[in-house]
């Protein structure tokens, strides 16, 4: 999937999914890889009582690389799969190839 912004992406992710592995990884689409997180998240219910869930948080990581290679390894596996040929296209290329072709979630 590829999502607007990492908000999100954060705001689509489940708390029970990020916590039982079920989103491996993620990139922004300058090919910065993307920490998930678990946080408490207060607010008001019912009569304006306090309450509080768990929320996704999403953060960047230090060192961006659009040519990481674990990025290509999951990303043209998935292009493939829904029906796209990125051919011999790598790194940036593949990045630019998926943002193109990828239908955005927002």
């Amino acid at each position: 999937m590829v999502f607007a912004t990492p908000e999100a992406l954060a705001a689509y992710a489940e708390p029970i999914d990020v916590q039982e592995g079920s989103w491996l990884a993620a990139w922004d689409s300058n090919g910065q890889r993307l920490q998930f997180s678990i946080v408490p998240r207060a607010y008001r219910g019912l009569y304006g009582r306090p309450r509080s869930a768990e929320a996704v948080s999403i953060e960047a990581s230090p060192a961006p690389s659009r040519n990481d290679p674990a990025i290509q390894e999951l990303i043209r596996p998935r292009l493939e799969a829904i029906g796209l040929d990125p051919g011999q296209l790598a790194g940036a290329q593949l990045i630019e190839f998926a943002i193109a072709h990828v239908p955005t979630t927002t």
